[in-house]
C-alpha cells in the first residue's frame, strides 16, 4: 500500500476544485462584458463602409 496515495488524492481533488472555480469565474465574467472599444469602432466603420449593391454600376449587378 502506498502511504502517499491518500495525500495525492487530496491534492488532485483540490486542483479539480480550483479549476472548476476558475472556469466558473471566467464564464460569469464573460457574460456581462462588451467587446473592446477598438473592436466596436472597427465594426461600425466596416458597417458604414461596406459595399452596397444599390451603389454598384449596372455591369456589376448579377443578372445583367
Amino acid at each position: 500500500m502506498d502511504p502517499h496515495l491518500y495525500l495525492a488524492h487530496l491534492h488532485a481533488a483540490d486542483l479539480r476544485a480550483a479549476a472548476d472555480a476558475h472556469r466558473l469565474a471566467r464564464e460569469l465574467g464573460r457574460r456581462d462584458r462588451r467587446p473592446a472599444l477598438p473592436v466596436r469602432l472597427y465594426c461600425r466603420l466596416w458597417w458604414a463602409a461596406r459595399p452596397r449593391p444599390a451603389a454598384w454600376p449596372p455591369s456589376f449587378l448579377p443578372g445583367t
